[in-house]
């Protein structure tokens, strides 16, 4: 367990916040709890989804077989407050699923709440990719809830001189339920420290470089590293400094910020990850 803003392993949960904090940079890393849609049927498949969140060590996730309830009223209430308190949903799909009464009654509620514009983030996993339970079918699991985990943590790399937009981008993208870590550009590339975090990025999040009118040539050493890695990578670039890009840079997918509007730039950027 290290802290992602500066790699320290010293991180202590903090009850009253419920978060870790680090005892070095302070920085705090409020607690995720993930709400885990599934057939009580397919429970053995489902430990993957929960094993592999829980290997996240500020990730929790919430199962839910109510035993003990047979009213439908008494557990529609149950679910339905538990979803209202959540950020992060995980749909274990499976022809279980697609024939249970309560897990589409969860799934119609969330997207009810999606629709009427709550922050709520619904991810997939498909359960039935393999018909056989076997070796292939966990490692499948693994590699997918893998994929689906890594798109909730972003690492926000930026220039010296962008600190006051990196951090509005952080506190939106923070308050989007992402969990969010940074580090400036330039003299701090070569240290070993600011190396090793964005070798955490590349590994275990979306690696996402800010450009703007004032570092927009500094994209090709950056995006090449990351390539070397498989990175997930979602530039973001000023609308200012798109005529300043290199091919490095032109030539790959990235989510445009309109200057002055980071209110609707992290709207799409959302919107981006949501399809990586």
């Amino acid at each position: 367990m290290e802290c992602f803003n500066c790699g320290s392993k010293r991180l202590k949960y903090d009850a009253e916040r419920d978060a870790y904090v680090c005892l070095d940079c302070h920085h705090e890393f409020v607690k995720q709890y993930f709400f885990i849609s599934h057939s009580h049927l397919d429970i053995e498949k489902v430990r993957i989804v929960r094993n592999i969140v829980e290997e996240t060590f500020f990730y929790e996730p919430i199962l839910f077989f109510l035993k003990c309830l047979s009213e439908d009223a008494e557990i529609n209430d149950l679910i339905r407050r538990e979803i209202d308190e959540r950020v992060w949903f995980i749909y274990c799909r499976s022809e279980n699923a697609e024939r249970s009464k309560y897990v589409q009654q969860e799934l119609e509620y969330i997207h009810s709440l999606i629709q009427s514009g709550r922050n709520k983030k619904l991810l997939t996993v498909d359960l039935d990719r393999f018909e056989i339970w076997d070796e292939h079918c966990y490692d499948d699991i693994r590699t997918q809830i893998a994929y689906q985990i890594k798109k909730t943590k972003i690492f926000l790399s930026y220039a010296y001189g962008d600190e006051p937009l990196a951090r509005q981008l952080r506190d939106r993208l923070t308050s989007e339920g992402y969990t969010v870590w940074s580090g400036e550009r330039g003299k701090m590339w070569a240290d070993n420290v600011f190396g090793g975090l964005v070798g955490i990025s590349h590994r275990d999040g979306i690696f996402m470089p800010l450009f703007t009118e004032n570092n927009a040539c500094e994209a090709g050493a950056e995006l090449a590293r990351a390539d070397e890695t498989g990175a997930l990578i979602l530039p973001v670039v000023e609308r200012g400094a798109l005529g300043a890009l290199p091919p490095a840079l032109s030539e790959r997918t990235f989510c445009i910020l309109e200057q002055g509007d980071v209110e609707s730039s992290v709207e799409r950027l959302v919107a981006f990850i949501g399809k990586m």
